[in-house]
């Protein structure tokens, strides 16, 4: 794919990678051709995105880590792994969220 919006040869994080906004995010990023690191809790859902990005784009990677329980090191040995696997990040999409419900605008 080439033109101004080909992601071909970029490499893309996404967090909360199995969700909806992140499973949508994810194939879209590989169908642009990117190559996509899956962040997320859970490695069944995260297989599942994984299978349906690899189905339209480059080979996908998965990175099963718990935002909420994650230490300064886990996040280190991920950006470890990226530059040794992958060579660089070139951008980040944070779809990692948790929502129990509507509440004031302020929290």
């Amino acid at each position: 794919m080439s033109g101004a919006l080909s992601l071909e040869g970029r490499v893309i994080l996404v967090a909360g990678a199995a969700g909806g906004l992140g499973s949508a995010a994810t194939v879209a990023c590989a169908q642009a051709g990117a190559t996509v690191v899956l962040l997320g809790r859970k490695v069944a859902p995260l297989n599942r995105v994984y299978d349906a990005a690899r189905a339209v784009g480059p080979e996908p990677v998965l990175y099963p880590l718990d935002l909420e329980g994650a230490s300064p090191d886990d996040f280190d040995e991920l950006g470890q792994r990226i530059e040794a696997d992958l060579g660089r990040l070139d951008g980040l999409l944070h779809c990692a969220a948790e929502f129990k419900g509507l509440t004031p605008l302020q929290h």
